[in-house]
Formats: structure tokens, sequence, C-alpha cells
């Protein structure tokens, strides 16, 4: 369920299982299940809690079309709101 772990897999465009790891298992200090949830809603992932349902979300995935790899605007943005800062000066 990690970022890095859900990018690079994406990236690859391979289908996920994605189990996030929880804060109140005391397995991490931010609650994962939000970003593969999320993913999960947008068909990108198969999010489970429990591992006890991993076959059958590992029948799941390998159905799933797999999404187009996601592109960050984050670069685009950034550049943006730095050009408009600059532009502002003048």
């Amino acid at each position: 369920g990690g970022f890095g772990s859900l990018r690079d897999a994406l990236r690859a465009r391979k289908p996920v299982v994605a189990v996030p790891r929880l804060p109140e298992l005391g397995e991490c200090q931010d609650d994962q299940a939000e970003v593969t949830e999320a993913l999960a809603a947008e068909g990108r992932v198969v999010s489970i809690r429990d591992v006890a349902c991993l076959a059958e979300a590992l029948g799941r995935a390998k159905a799933m079309a797999v999404a187009e790899p996601y592109e960050s605007r984050i670069p685009e943005l950034v550049a943006q709101k730095v050009k408009e800062a600059l532009g502002s000066r003048g």
C-alpha cells in the first residue's frame, strides 16, 4: 500500500493488489488505505485490508484492464506558479 510501490507497479502497467499498512495496527504512521482506496475507486488497483481475501483479489486484479499510467501534473503546476511569481516582479 505504499505510494512508491504503487507508483512503480502502475507505471509498469501491472495489475495491482494493494494491502495498505494501518496505523491502528502499529504498522505505519500514515493510513495507506486512503491512497489505495482512492486508486481502487479509479479502477487502478484492487485494495484489500484482509489478506484472507488475497486469492479472490488476485483473480479480480488479473481480470481487470490495466489503466494508463498516471502522469502527475505537479511539475507543470509548480512551473506555472514559478512563472507567475517571477512575472509579477517586473
